[in-house]
């Protein structure tokens, strides 16, 4: 189950609800990629529901102009790289399997050595994973995370 190094997403774009893609989920999966990276790392599995339950990442890969487990990582990256910067990237290592019949991605999320921000509307937001739960910090949360972590 989910814990304070382990989150599961069902998907990276595909709205299992609504049959269709949103990229709004992009921006959820962002989050938690923000989370750990500012907190202590951890692994996101994209293609497994909250309950458990494997999805797999085929609908992901039927949203994709490439459309397979390629595709899936170059796009996984290039909005890794576009919203948290590229040196970030070397921080995310991405793996794909097979549980049953069904492709599961496996995201290992390193510290970064700088805090990292995600950007929603005209707000800059930090986000932190505390355990099994991403939490959003308003700027004194984030200035005194930031200095508490410095002094240790």
């Amino acid at each position: 189950g989910e814990n304070e190094y382990v989150e599961f997403k069902a998907s990276l774009r595909h709205d299992y609800r609504q049959v269709k893609t949103d990229k709004h989920i992009e921006h959820e999966v962002l989050k938690s990629i923000a989370g750990f990276l500012n907190g202590k790392g951890g692994l996101l599995i994209l293609g497994v529901s909250k309950a458990g339950e494997v999805l797999g990442l085929n609908r992901d890969y039927w949203t994709l102009k490439k459309d397979n487990k390629e595709g899936f990582q170059q796009r996984l990256m290039l909005l890794i790289s576009n919203v948290f910067g590229e040196d970030m990237s070397s921080r995310i290592h991405i793996s794909f399997y097979l549980l049953g019949a069904k492709e599961v991605c496996l995201v290992l999320i390193e510290p970064a050595p700088r805090p990292v921000y995600l950007k929603e509307g005209n707000n800059t937001n930090f986000y932190l994973r505390t355990g099994n739960v991403i939490h959003q910090h308003n700027t004194s949360e984030t200035v005194e995370y930031l200095q508490s972590i410095k002094t240790i």
